[in-house]
């Protein structure tokens, strides 16, 4: 029903909800390739410095969630995209020779980020929509996350290959940890900071996005007085 989409509310959520999930399928699509070259980890040690980034973003989201029922979803929504676009910044910071801490704290900012800015984002979409569509949006927003994966991921592999292109290497990701070639791993590294920095800038914009969203009280005070027009 894409007359749903003409409240603004509506259609600036589902926008900032696809833009963040980018921001999150692009570092995790990106950064396990980072890990095996630039700091030699294993795939298992890879899995287990993930942990922590899964963790943040279950326990931010109860949090966020209740807190933004008592004092309103746009301030958890800009700072919560706020926090990933710092996780995504410093990111996109990482050199060859660059510690384990710093991606560790990136993460955590970028999925922290995410963990408290979707509850709220949802909740307040939810809110404006009639109880015969929830069913529908529901699914869309399902949908949504979903295509921002799968977008974010090509996006991200896109750009990375650009530059490698770019500087004289062949595209090809899983060569990067295999050959052990220095030029190559600068190569993709390279693509990765021009990725993260382009991601950022994406996710910013989502930010905005989440900032000049109408407040709910707003929309109810707009609908009494369409209400009274009547």
């Amino acid at each position: 029903d894409l007359r749903l989409f003409k409240m603004r509310l509506v259609s600036l959520g589902v926008a900032a909800q696809f833009i963040s999930f980018i921001g999150n399928s692009s570092m995790r699509f990106l950064l396990p390739f980072y890990m095996q070259a630039a700091l030699g980890f294993s795939p298992q040690q890879i899995g287990l410095i993930f942990v922590p980034a899964s963790i943040a973003m279950i326990v931010t989201g109860p949090v966020s969630g209740r807190l933004s029922d008592r004092f309103g979803y746009r301030w958890f929504t800009v700072g919560g995209l706020s926090f990933s676009v710092c996780g995504l910044l410093l990111l996109s910071t990482l050199t060859v020779e660059s510690s384990v801490w710093k991606v560790a704290i990136g993460m955590l900012l970028l999925t922290g980020g995410t963990g408290t800015f979707y509850p709220p984002n949802n909740a307040s979409i939810m809110q404006q929509v009639p109880e015969s569509r929830y069913g529908v949006m529901s699914g869309f927003i399902n949908l949504v996350r979903n295509s921002a994966n799968i977008t974010g991921t090509a996006v991200a592999t896109a750009i990375v290959a650009a530059v490698m292109v770019s500087m004289g290497y062949l595209p090809n990701l899983s060569s990067v940890a295999e050959t052990g070639d220095s030029g190559l791993l600068t190569a993709f590294v390279s693509g990765l900071r021009t990725a993260y920095i382009i991601v950022a800038g994406l996710v910013f914009v989502g930010v905005v996005f989440s900032f000049i969203r109408p407040a709910v009280t707003e929309l109810r005070a707009e609908n009494a007085v369409k209400q009274t027009a009547r």
